[in-house]
């Protein structure tokens, strides 16, 4: 038996019907030769900058193309039809992003100039020409193809992960155009897989469907916001596949998402579906792709994003739950004064010291030094010292070089240093050398070489404040009610923090709502998971979450009630740490925190209006 399929074109430009499929002597059927090299020369298409990837690719679809069986008289297809199909108008060598039309328009709007352009620099770029009808796909591409019809029917890919500031190193002319051209790039340090989506976005036709894997963090960062606008004001988002913090790449950490956009709008709401556990990837995702419900996953239907604001895809019960807690409560970005990285020395080793007695060794040098205490300061490490509701005394210091002057912070003069300091002067000179070289050398021959490179958030050290560690299982905020703590960002070490710094909200009753169950629920669903059930508890994240300001007197009564537990819980902790307890003692201690955090809990579901975390 066999299949036709009529005036397909033979290798010698004969039309001839050639065969769709045929059987064995066993009855099975099998793709003609012809066949699948018409799918491949109709069906599959596209781009790489990378010259050799190209080869790579065109080698791997001749491979898949004659793995299966061939016919009996397979060498005369091979040597009258041409049985490996010419590919070079199919898969091309260019850069995917950037075409000769626009290039030239943003050479000459941004950059002035048309002419006299780099050859290495251009050879570098090697812009892709996608409507060009010989050197791109402008036979697919042209409106004159058919109405709705211009454009791919299908995307589908795995686009590069890579943030802005790598990029910018070695491809600086390209970011600056992307950030001229793409509405997704436009605003901060964006990766480069959210301009990809846009590109490809543009490429579909009426009816096309894009499916690219790519991290989910855009979701919620900033720098997705550019992208989250895009797609909320074209209603492109169908469908997404969750992979939390499951990981789809061996020999890379990524957490990424498989994402279903459309060209034509969507105006009912998204499929999601979650892969909790990921156990057979290829077969999962089949049975969701099915519409079933895959082992190890969880699938819902989600309202469509509809703003450029961070997105939480849930189902209807946690929507309305998560909706209640929002209100019209204003989020801790707007009550907070500040809420601020710590310190970032860009050498660690020379200023983190660990505290021996009344002295302090340092890991530059490894000996041991008498410092002055007005330069030397109690420092807390993230999740390392960061501990719910009062922090581990550390014994660690930070080497501080700043004083302030008339409400803002200044380097010490070396002058008054070496007078006033003379131990931790001797210090600084016996390691300028190696602080001069820092970031490449940034610091050679400046007046402040002693300084941080980046000294931010200064003011910050020695306030009242609360203080959050920037990765955590669960809501790990501590008070430091006299500002007796300075703390590290997110450079140093034992994954840095942040502190929250307000006038407006009593810094007792917020840390009770910050560390309640019903607050944490919230942040856990806006924030990034990470492996192993941790969670991202930095200031994109934290800065979502509602903050209830009691409101008359029965509310007032219960923020009261709040402030009293978390004292009472201080001071348990406290007590927990002192001289050697007896187990009845300690017992007694963890019934008091776990009775006072159960109080919390009861009184901020009561302020917020819902009657616990959803199911």
């Amino acid at each position: 038996a066999k299949a036709h399929v009529p005036a397909l074109t033979s290798g010698k430009g004969r039309k001839k019907k050639s065969e769709i499929a045929f059987q064995d002597k066993e009855g099975r059927w099998y793709l003609a030769p012809d066949f699948r090299a018409a799918l491949l020369t109709h069906c599959i298409h596209g781009v790489d900058i990378d010259r050799q990837a190209v080869e790579v690719t065109v080698m791997s679809l001749y491979l898949k193309m004659l793995e299966s069986k061939l016919p009996e008289n397979w060498a005369t297809f091979w040597v009258e039809r041409q049985l490996l199909p010419n590919l070079d108008n199919n898969i091309m060598c260019g850069n995917s992003l950037i075409d000769e039309r626009d290039w030239f328009a943003y050479a000459e709007k941004a950059k002035a100039t048309l002419f006299n352009e780099d050859k290495e620099i251009a050879f570098r770029i090697n812009r892709f020409d996608w409507t060009s009808q010989t050197r791109g796909f402008g036979r697919l591409l042209d409106p004159a193809v058919g109405k709705n019809r211009a454009g791919f029917d299908c995307i589908i890919g795995n686009p590069p992960y890579i943030r802005v500031q790598e990029l910018h190193q070695w491809a600086p002319e390209e970011c600056e155009f992307y950030k001229w051209k793409y509405a997704s790039a436009a605003k901060g340090n964006y990766d480069i897989y959210v301009v990809f989506t846009e590109k490809a976005l543009s490429l579909l036709s009426l009816d096309g469907l894009l499916g690219f894997i790519m991290p989910h963090k855009w979701w919620q960062a900033q720098y997705g916001e550019g992208l989250r606008k895009v797609i909320v004001d074209g209603k492109h988002l169908r469908a997404v596949v969750d992979f939390g913090d499951q990981q789809v790449f061996k020999g890379a950490t990524t957490y990424t998402a498989i994402h279903i956009l459309s060209k034509r709008a969507n105006d009912s709401s998204v499929d999601y579906a979650k892969v909790v556990q990921l156990e057979d990837g290829r077969s999962q995702c089949a049975e969701l792709d099915a519409g079933r419900q895959a082992i190890g996953s969880e699938r819902f239907t989600s309202r469509r994003p509809e703003s450029d604001g961070p997105w939480v895809f849930t189902n209807a019960t946690y929507s309305r739950w998560l909706d209640a807690v929002k209100g019209t409560r204003p989020t801790l970005g707007k009550v907070a004064d500040k809420i601020a990285q710590g310190i970032v020395t860009s050498d660690d080793q020379v200023y983190f010291l660990r505290r021996e007695g009344s002295r302090y060794r340092s890991g530059a040098t490894e000996k041991v030094y008498a410092l002055e205490e007005g330069v030397v300061h109690p420092v807390l490490k993230g999740a390392v010292h960061m501990k719910r509701w009062l922090p581990s005394e550390p014994d660690l210091a930070v080497l501080f070089p700043y004083e302030e002057h008339n409400g803002s912070w200044r380097l010490i003069a070396p002058t008054r240093f070496e007078a006033e300091y003379p131990n931790t002067w001797a210090y600084l000179l016996e390691n300028q050398k190696r602080l001069e070289g820092r970031e490449s050398g940034k610091m050679s021959g400046h007046a402040g070489w002693y300084g941080y490179v980046y000294p931010k958030n200064l003011d910050v050290m020695s306030k009242p404040k609360i203080l959050v560690p920037a990765i955590a299982t669960r809501a790990e905020y501590c008070l430091d009610p006299t500002g007796a703590y300075h703390y590290v960002g997110s450079g140093g070490g034992g994954g840095g923090g942040h502190a929250i710094v307000t006038d407006s909200v009593d810094l007792f009753y917020l840390c009770g709502l910050l560390n309640s169950k019903c607050l944490d629920a919230f942040l856990q669903r806006v924030t990034t998971p990470f492996h192993s059930g941790w969670f991202a508890y930095s200031k994109a994240y934290i800065a979502q979450i509602p903050i209830h300001i009691p409101d008359g007197p029965q509310e007032k009564k219960h923020a009261e009630r709040i402030t009293e537990s978390v004292l009472a819980i201080m001071e348990a902790k406290k007590s927990q740490h002192g001289p050697a307890l007896s187990d009845g003692e300690q017992s007694r201690l963890a019934s008091t925190i776990e009775a006072h955090e159960k109080r919390i809990d009861d009184l901020v579901f009561r302020l917020y209006g819902v009657d616990g975390l959803p199911e």
